[in-house]
């Protein structure tokens, strides 16, 4: 007892000892960062983000500034894409300081510990108690739907910064100067600079309506709307130097087009569940998609968003206490809310009320995967949570309304009783009713399915039981007048810590570097570095089987899970090529914010027989194919693909160019006729270039008439210098992406760029020897910096002004104290 009361002392005198505890549980989730040989590699992070971290240190180190990536799709802006995180300060930090496998790790588990801290200190700043806060901080970023964000860096860094957000907004509720609205901006606007548009508009709306609640002076709520809404604005403004040049390439991109709302990863209903049985339809990591059918019919026919949404039952039990029983009614209405209203958007399109919001909202309609929300439902959760704890230290929590909960968990538990009784003595019914519900939501095998449903429930609802039971006597014991009242509070946070971590301590695993190095494939490509390579079966971001193109199988590996396989194969197969520095004709566009035409392209691709295919890859420059059977008989493979060894390196077009020269430009009434012509045999690429607009007159000095020739001399991301031959009047073919924001000179003088072939460049010249130079020079990009620049120094001055004119007031006011009464 003697060693209890003195940990309880030194916890009571070191309130920040807390905080610790809540960093190390938030860290399990993510504990496989303490590593110097494994990385996180979990889908997404195989499929982009890796690729778009080694591509970042490879241009920096080369001295280049990271505006276009030239190897995906044939050249794509990079400033466009925030899934780079090109203007991110902290994250740019860390990948770029940091040793290259430290520093990818770092950015993806450093977010999770971070929402802890953050949520930290906004439910202390906002009045809690220490233990509180470090429940709040366990409740929000062990969570599911936390601690899976680290598939998505963008996501888990716009996550990682609600809360500081919220600090932000509670600090510039209470001190109403400028100095905190600017902090404020400039938490907004590291949210708004991660990339993940979804929690970023949520975070908004979420804290406008908060700002209403908490600024309950009535003669003061209409100025701290205005507030803390210029603070957002201003964010906003500060992170313009990111969001224009996306807004302004997603209006012209598949997403600005898409004339009906995306509801795809949307939230089941049924998965609600999950919500309190980790796992319950299964476990991907642990399992390929095929034996998962439950899994397949409730998440858009793939695997789930959030490899976890457990929240936890304790925490939830919490949470409702506070909901039913908190002593400040609004906020816990507010969050209770908040909650519903997040749930409800992460339905998507399984009910009417998230379509409804799109249509009043239009910007809603190009978000993508509504079951982002759920992460707004953890920190809701985390905040009634940190309510309920210190209602029960402080004994505020109404018995009577506390028994509502309880008694509700219990009856909770007997109904899971009853069903565990039903199905192990009388069978017959639930596998029937299993079996058509299944049927009616399309699951694959469904009787089968039920037999899978069936042999889980029974140990998944045992524990689900349990948990009730055991949290619901816990909770009605901490809120008693009873002598074990302390013990039993302390044992309800401690059971609600360890339940998270236990849950979710695997969502994020690791695996050896070495599995996921560089394919051995690429040391022939690299032999000749300008030349394009095309890779069957990936364009759409997951590999059809059913693609004439792409692979059949994997060769299984024992040594390694099918699921470990699957993202080896993916690492082989450079769904992005940027990090490994191949340039590729066709690339998976996974923000879909690249041109409007280039997705007309690959989805023409996709329908385009096998012919088709090879005589549109040997005229946009592809000279090296990854195939499983030989492009031409006779064909020798160069190489093969590791884990994938019916994939093999072709030399397939060995003539092929990316610059050369033609005599013409022939004429068409679009682009669309330009990129169908890449297709059709009539069209001779010797003959000249495919235009829709007439040609401008030559560039560059005129000389004698040298046979032609086009040489790429210097091949940047951002510079592209060509030295061009022409024996007459010609036309020199770059086939890297058009984007009007390349610049051209010919022999040092401005010249017109040309759009041709559909989606590739070409310069109108004089005959004779020319230096012709490519810049790309984003005007957007400018114009953003300028807008970023002007906020930041309007946040400056507006600091400067309101600190002159406090310090103005506090000298005034003792002077008017010492004026004599009249």
């Amino acid at each position: 007892m003697s060693m209890w009361r003195a940990t309880t002392r030194a916890f009571r005198e070191h309130p920040r000892a807390w905080l610790a505890i809540a960093l190390i549980v938030s860290l399990v989730p993510v504990s496989g960062v303490f590593t110097l040989t494994n990385i996180f590699y979990v889908r997404d992070l195989t499929l982009a983000f890796r690729a778009r971290h080694l591509w970042l240190r490879h241009t920096v180190a080369a001295g280049e500034f990271p505006l276009w990536d030239a190897y995906s799709a044939g050249g794509q802006p990079a400033v466009n894409d925030a899934l780079y995180q090109v203007f991110h300060p902290i994250t740019l930090a860390i990948r770029l300081l940091l040793p290259e496998l430290i520093g990818f790790n770092v950015w993806v588990a450093l977010p999770i510990p971070l929402a802890a801290l953050g949520a930290w200190l906004f439910f202390r700043r906002h009045g809690a108690s220490a233990t509180a806060s470090a429940l709040g901080s366990i409740a929000f970023a062990a969570s599911g739907p936390i601690a899976s964000t680290g598939n998505f860096p963008n996501l888990s860094w716009s996550i990682a910064a609600v809360p500081y957000v919220f600090w932000a907004v509670d600090r510039t509720l209470t001190r109403r100067r400028a100095a905190d609205a600017t902090l404020l901006a400039v938490v907004f606007a590291l949210q708004a600079l991660a990339g993940e548009p979804v929690t970023l508009a949520a975070t908004g709306a979420l804290v406008l309506a908060y700002t209403a609640i908490a600024a309950r002076v009535e003669g003061a709520r209409l100025p701290a709307i205005a507030l803390v809404t210029a603070g957002l604005v201003a964010g906003g403004l500060l992170a313009a130097i990111q969001l224009l040049p996306t807004a302004l390439a997603g209006r012209g991109s598949v997403r600005g087009f898409r004339p009906e709302a995306d509801d795809f990863w949307s939230f089941h209903p049924l998965a609600l569940i999950e919500l309190l049985v980790p796992h319950f339809y299964g476990n991907h990591l642990n399992s390929p998609l095929r034996e998962l059918p439950w899994m397949y019919a409730l998440n858009s026919k793939r695997e789930p968003f959030y490899y976890s949404t457990y929240v936890g039952v304790p925490i939830v039990m919490l949470a409702a206490a506070a909901a039913a029983a908190a002593p400040r009614r609004r906020e816990a209405l507010f969050w209770s809310g908040a909650i519903v209203v997040a749930v409800l958007a992460a339905f998507g399109g399984h009910t009417p009320f998230y379509p409804a919001l799109q249509a009043m909202v239009p910007i809603l309609k190009p978000f993508r995967f509504p079951v982002k929300y759920l992460a707004l439902v953890s920190w809701a959760i985390a905040a009634l949570a940190v309510m309920a704890w210190d209602a029960l230290g402080d004994g505020a929590l109404e018995r009577r309304r506390i028994a509502r909960v309880v008694v509700a968990a219990g009856v909770l538990a007997g109904v899971i009783y009853g069903t565990l009784a039903w199905i192990l003595f009388a069978p017959r019914l639930p596998t029937y009713m299993i079996f058509h519900l299944g049927e009616s939501l399309h699951v694959p095998y469904p009787l089968q399915g039920a037999e899978f449903l069936l042999f889980r429930v029974r140990p998944l609802l045992t524990t689900l039981l349990l948990k009730l039971l055991g949290a619901g006597v816990l909770l009605w014991v901490a809120a008693s007048a009873r002598r074990e009242r302390q013990f039993a509070r302390v044992a309800l946070g401690a059971i609600c810590a360890i339940d998270l971590a236990a849950a979710n301590a695997s969502v994020n695993p690791t695996m050896p570097e070495r599995l996921m190095s560089r394919p051995s494939w690429i040391d022939a490509v690299r032999q000749h570095p300008e030349a394009r390579t095309y890779i069957g079966g990936v364009v759409e971001g997951w590999v059809n089987v059913f693609d004439v193109d792409a692979p059949k199988w994997t060769n299984p590996d024992p040594a390694n899970s099918m699921f470990d396989t699957r993202a080896i194969s993916i690492n082989q197969l450079l769904m992005n090529p940027s990090g490994w520095q191949v340039r590729e004709a066709l690339t998976y566009d996974l923000p879909l914010l690249w041109p409007l035409d280039y997705a007309r392209t690959t989805q023409r691709f996709k329908v385009a027989t096998r012919e088709e295919r090879l005589r549109f890859l040997s005229r946009v420059g592809v000279r090296y194919c990854i195939l499983p059977t030989p492009p031409y008989p006779g064909a020798v493979p160069l190489a093969a693909v590791s884990t994938i060894e019916q994939m093999k390196l072709y030399d397939c077009f060995p003539s092929a160019r990316r610059a050369y020269i033609v005599p013409d430009a022939l004429m068409g009434s679009d682009v669309g006729w330009q990129l169908e012509g890449l297709f059709q045999p009539r069209y001779n690429p010797s003959a000249g270039v495919l235009v829709s607009e007439p040609p401008p007159p030559p560039s560059g000095i005129s000389g004698a008439p040298v046979p032609a020739s086009a040489v790429i001399v210097e091949d940047g991301q951002n510079r592209v210098v060509v030295n061009a031959d022409l024996p007459g009047d010609g036309y020199l073919a770059l086939l890297d992406s058009y984007d009007p924001s390349w610049r051209v000179e010919a022999d040092g003088a401005p010249a017109p760029l040309m759009r041709a072939n559909g989606l590739y460049r070409a310069v109108h010249l004089n005959p004779g020897r020319h230096v012709v130079t490519f810049t790309y020079r984003p005007a957007a990009v400018a114009a953003a910096a300028a807008v970023s620049g002007a906020a930041a120094l309007a946040l400056v001055l507006w600091c400067a002004v309101d600190r002159r004119r406090a310090r103005v007031a506090a000298v005034r006011a003792p002077a008017a104290d010492e004026q004599p009464a009249s």
